[in-house]
C-alpha cells in the first residue's frame, strides 16, 4: 500500500509477487522492507528436498510456522523442530541453519 515508515501494509499472499530467495532457496513474498525491519512469507520450493542452509541473520528474526515444519540450528547448537503454530525468535548475528520440509510456509519478521 504505502512504503513509508509508520505506514499500514497489506499483502495478498495468493497474488503474484513471490520472488526467488537467493539466500536460502525457496520463495519469498514481502509484506514490507524498511532497511533493517522487514516481514513477509517464505515457502519451500514445492517437492524440493535439500540440505540445510546456514545464514547469518542481520537482525532479530521471529518466525511463525504456518504449514509443514522446519528444523533450525542456531550457532551450531542442537536442532529445534518447529511445526505448525510454533514461533521462534532468534537474536541478531546468529548463524542459523534452516532445513524446511517441502511443504514449509512461514511468516517471518526482522526487527
Amino acid at each position: 500500500m504505502n512504503n513509508e515508515d509508520g505506514a499500514t501494509y497489506l499483502s495478498r499472499a495468493a497474488a503474484r509477487g513471490w520472488d526467488a530467495d537467493n539466500d536460502v532457496g525457496g520463495w519469498a513474498h514481502m509484506l514490507f522492507d524498511l532497511d533493517r525491519d522487514k516481514a513477509g512469507l517464505w515457502k519451500a520450493e514445492p517437492g524440493e528436498r535439500r540440505a540445510a542452509v546456514a545464514v547469518e541473520i542481520p537482525a532479530r528474526e521471529t518466525i511463525l510456522v504456518l504449514e509443514g515444519s522446519v528444523h533450525v540450528t542456531i550457532d551450531g547448537g542442537e536442532p529445534i523442530e518447529l511445526r505448525v503454530g510454533d514461533m521462534l525468535s532468534i537474536p541478531p548475528r546468529s548463524l542459523v541453519g534452516w532445513h524446511p520440509s517441502p511443504d514449509c510456509l512461514v511468516f517471518w519478521a526482522y526487527s
